[in-house]
Order: structure tokens, then C-alpha cells, then sequence
């Protein structure tokens, strides 16, 4: 057999473990911890979360940037600009799953 056992489609997954890690800690960490380090378990969660979304996400979401974004002309200043939009939407899924849908008109007249 000269052909490569993907490993990654072993059960659970990395993220299916980070996952069940971050709900451990949620649901069974955080209320039976002591108030000073609630804080701590609620970050150990969210950075499970976050590594499992990582792990998921795209590892090149697009063709590298031009070096400087300066002395582009038009077109390549408009393609510059939809690459960076396309790199902040992959960051934020990974970072703040949600965030690039955000209604900031319909929050306009909230005031905190």
C-alpha cells in the first residue's frame, strides 16, 4: 500500500476535541470554580473556540498582497481593496465568527 492514511479522518477531530473541551470548561469548569478564576476557565473556552476555528478555516484565504498599496492605479487599487476585504471577513470567522454581519446601522441610536 503506497498510499498515505489521512489522518485527519480519525474521529473526533483536533476541533471536535477543542470543542468538547471548550463546552467542558463551560458548563462544568466555570460554575463549580471559585469567582477569581471563573475568568480564567471562560478564556481557556474561548481560546479552544478560537483554535478550532482556525484549524477549520482556509490555510490561504487568497494570493498575497502587493507590497505596497500606495502607487497602485485604479485597478489594482479596486482588486487590492476587495483582497483586503476578502482577508479581514476570513480573519474575523476565525476570530469574531459574526462580527462582518453586524448591523451597526440598526445599533446607530442605541446609546450604552
Amino acid at each position: 500500500m503506497s498510499e498515505e492514511a489521512d489522518l485527519r479522518a480519525d474521529r473526533p477531530t483536533a476541533g471536535e476535541l477543542l470543542e468538547i473541551i471548550a463546552e467542558t470548561l463551560q458548563e462544568s469548569v466555570v460554575p463549580a470554580t471559585e469567582p477569581h478564576a471563573r475568568h480564567q476557565a471562560r478564556v481557556a473556552a474561548n481560546l479552544c473556540r478560537i483554535i478550532g476555528r482556525e484549524l477549520a478555516a482556509e490555510t490561504d484565504p487568497m494570493p498575497g498582497l502587493p507590497p505596497s498599496l500606495v502607487d497602485l492605479d485604479d485597478d489594482a487599487a479596486s482588486e487590492a481593496f476587495e483582497q483586503v476585504k476578502r482577508l479581514v471577513r476570513a480573519k474575523l470567522a476565525v476570530n469574531k465568527p459574526g462580527y462582518d454581519t453586524h448591523d451597526a446601522a440598526a445599533e446607530a441610536g442605541v446609546v450604552a
